[in-house]
């Protein structure tokens, strides 16, 4: 078989090795770039927010070290109180 040169050797239809360093050096760019959002992690429970209602009656503590507790507010709705 021929390729559309007519020099009678097929090659792959991949990229040559600069645009494979190219197109490698752009990936790795986009995924660093994305790196900081997953690094930030989950946030514990702040004093005032909302808690589910499983969550009423437990206890947990913020970032700051301070420990909250899951309880009803005047209104029914369960918050994280200090």
């Amino acid at each position: 078989m021929h390729d559309a040169f007519g020099s009678g050797t097929l090659r792959a239809p991949f990229l040559e090795p600069e645009e494979t360093m190219r197109f490698t050096a752009v990936a790795l760019a986009f995924s660093l770039f994305a790196l900081p959002s997953y690094a930030k992690g989950k946030k514990g429970p702040k004093d005032g927010q909302y808690c589910s209602k499983k969550a009423v009656g437990t206890t947990a503590t913020d970032k700051s070290g301070n420990t909250l507790t899951c309880k009803a507010d005047s209104k029914g709705k369960p918050r994280w109180t200090k």
